[in-house]
């Protein structure tokens, strides 16, 4: 059976996606072509970071694959658990979230942010001693 965690959502994504919105509305009130191409650009900059914060989830399957799905927009990421050589909760510091770290065979390291790292630790781990 699958697995679904969604990514957490943290302080550092928030904040960046709102301080570009806001810079944006800003550019805009300067009405020159610059600016409000500037603003354009920052206004997609914002829905695409929104956009991966909230729809992207990492699917542990029966088969013994790890899905990232970075949402609408982005093409999903497939790592097979049997890779794994090392995977750790590491504990993010102020604006920084915690997340899974994790080491594939080829030396290879990945950062994944779900919603509950121990529980995703966990079900990770059943399928590595299968």
């Amino acid at each position: 059976m699958n697995r679904i965690f969604h990514r957490r959502v943290g302080l550092a994504g928030v904040t960046v996606a709102v301080f570009a919105g806001l810079l944006a509305v800003s550019l805009f009130t300067r009405r020159t072509v610059p600016t409000s191409l500037l603003a354009a650009a920052l206004m997609v900059f914002a829905a695409l970071a929104v956009e991966r914060m909230v729809h992207t989830t990492y699917t542990v399957t029966a088969d013994g694959r790890i899905v990232t799905d970075g949402g609408r927009l982005s093409k999903p990421k497939e790592m097979d658990i049997a890779t794994i050589t090392d995977i750790r909760v590491v504990r993010g510091r102020w604006l920084q979230s915690c997340g899974v770290l994790i080491t594939t065979s080829n030396g290879r390291t990945t950062m994944m942010q779900p919603d509950d790292p121990e529980a995703f630790v966990c079900e990770t781990r059943k399928h590595i001693r299968k």
